[in-house]
């Protein structure tokens, strides 16, 4: 269905540029993926640990890139300009005070955490959509408000 929709056939030719973090099993590292098929890349970055098989791209397999890359950051450059949406974590087995629980905080990030997003889930796909309207309204909101002073201290 993906591939139906998409408007290119590898990464490398979209008119804006776009990648994709996943997890490499064999080096147990973060790669970007910049080039090369999109329905591939997506499927890797979805591939949730024992939810989900891995994404067998060129002879690796591929998980979903928050296993080490929790704030999908990897794809960006130092300094690049970002807006970045946190995730707020309601997990239970994360503790208060945890670090895993901060937005990242480098020069040129702008955070935007939303309040109270309804999860969605296998259990609660109806929540997607709320979600999704939630956050969109939420965006607009902070773009239009005016930078702080200092925005990227």
């Amino acid at each position: 269905m993906l591939k139906d929709l998409l408007p290119v056939s590898d990464l490398a030719h979209t008119s804006t540029p776009v990648a994709v973090s996943a997890w490499h099993g064999g080096s147990r590292r973060t790669r970007v993926l910049a080039s090369g098929d999109p329905v591939e890349a997506v499927y890797a970055s979805c591939a949730v640990p024992f939810l989900f098989q891995p994404a067998r791209i060129q002879g690796g397999y591929y998980w979903d890139g928050g296993i080490a890359d929790r704030h999908g950051l990897a794809s960006t450059w130092p300094g690049e300009r970002v807006l970045y949406h946190h995730l707020q974590s309601r997990s239970p087995w994360r503790r208060p005070n945890s670090p895993a629980l901060e937005p990242p905080r480098r020069p040129n990030l702008i955070t935007l955490a939303i309040d109270d997003l309804p999860r969605s889930g296998p259990n609660r796909l109806d929540q997607g959509r709320i979600a999704l309207e939630k956050a969109y309204q939420a965006t607009r909101q902070a773009l239009s408000r005016p930078l702080p002073e200092r925005p990227f201290a």
